[in-house]
């Protein structure tokens, strides 16, 4: 169970499905759709909607497409694939999703642009990342961010650095977006990590438990915080730089 799992439990992904403005007859891709979480809440709430996920591990694309069936006049799909080249025609997609993932992609402003390339003009793009806050200081010194690094990539798979929140506009304006809900939900996180941690323990799973203690402590100290964004497609996506 990745710490980071908890944020379901919260009720976030209701959180970024409302920043995102889904409604009956969308057409939504879901980007590192895990086993089809956010797809099945989609399918069981709302009615003509075409859902679309893809997800980078073929084993959890193909379990989220034996368990999540379409309601009657709904559609669902789950590809293996990559959210940096997603398979998909350009103009297809009233919605694009990440949720709890674009940590682990490879290159955000890929996947943006990606985003951008999908989805119909007056799209939208809605996220969850953590944000580093301004002139925040680490809360542990060198070595042992290091090996939170290490036991994050071992456990949860790699994570890129994070972007500040002037560097996600920025981001925005240069592939055809900008910034329409900024909603912090770090103070709802912070005290279920109490539980996760009791979880991990009972599971014998010390070193994860370390590494959510890691992650808590950088959300406490407000060295980083926990965020929703929401993006408004707007110009078409800028070449990619020669």
């Amino acid at each position: 169970m990745a710490p980071l799992r908890i944020l379901r439990a919260l009720r976030t992904g209701d959180r970024l499905l409302a920043a995102a403005s889904i409604a009956a007859g969308h057409a939504v891709l879901d980007a590192g759709c895990g086993i089809g979480g956010t797809l099945a809440n989609l399918n069981e709430t709302l009615a003509a909607v075409s859902l679309h996920g893809i997800n980078i591990d073929e084993r959890q694309a193909a379990r989220a497409a034996a368990v999540v069936l379409p309601r009657p006049g709904n559609a669902v799909h789950f590809v293996h694939g990559d959210a940096c080249r997603l398979p998909f025609a350009s103009a297809v997609f009233d919605r694009v999703l990440a949720v709890e993932c674009i940590f682990h992609f490879p290159s955000r402003r890929q996947f943006f642009r990606e985003a951008r390339r999908v989805l119909r003009r007056g799209g939208k793009l809605a996220l969850s990342d953590f944000i580093p806050a301004a002139d925040a200081t680490p809360v542990t010194p060198d070595p042992q961010r290091a090996e939170l690094a290490r036991q994050v990539a071992d456990k949860f798979g790699p994570m890129t650095a994070f972007p500040t929140l002037d560097e996600y506009r920025q981001l925005a304006r240069e592939t055809g977006f900008a910034v329409t809900v900024v909603d912090d939900v770090t103070p709802g996180l912070v005290p279920s990590f109490k539980v996760v941690r009791k979880l991990l323990q009972r599971a014998g799973r010390e070193d994860m438990a370390w590494a959510t203690d890691m992650i808590e402590a950088q959300l406490r100290q407000q060295v980083s915080r926990y965020v929703i964004l929401a993006f408004d497609a707007t110009t078409p996506a800028s070449a990619p730089a020669a």
